[in-house]
């Protein structure tokens, strides 16, 4: 199953789509998906998604979660929602007063 790919299209949450449709491995993870989606929005600083695909969040894999648990077929084309998750800087204390 590692040669197993899937067709997929990435897409905002208010159905936006985000570049073209792209021959993934069944077995990329949320962390290269994330990868990914920044490198399509050319962001200056890498940023954290998650990713839902029919409402299921891909988690460890695609093939893991949506594909073996989810029930989902590798010849659909499969649309992946992406939502930016929270992003938390620490800075060092210079001074207390």
């Amino acid at each position: 199953m590692a040669d197993t790919t899937v067709l997929a299209q990435f897409q905002t949450a208010d159905g936006e789509k985000t570049g073209p449709p792209l021959s993934l491995p069944a077995n990329v993870t949320a962390e290269q998906l994330t990868v990914l989606i920044n490198k399509f929005l050319e962001t200056s600083e890498p940023r954290p998604y998650s990713f839902y695909i029919d409402e299921h969040e891909v988690v460890r894999s695609i093939q893991t979660d949506i594909i073996d648990a989810a029930g989902k077929s590798t010849e659909d084309t499969l649309v992946i929602v992406y939502q930016p998750q929270a992003f938390f800087k620490v800075r060092a204390v210079t001074r207390c007063s």
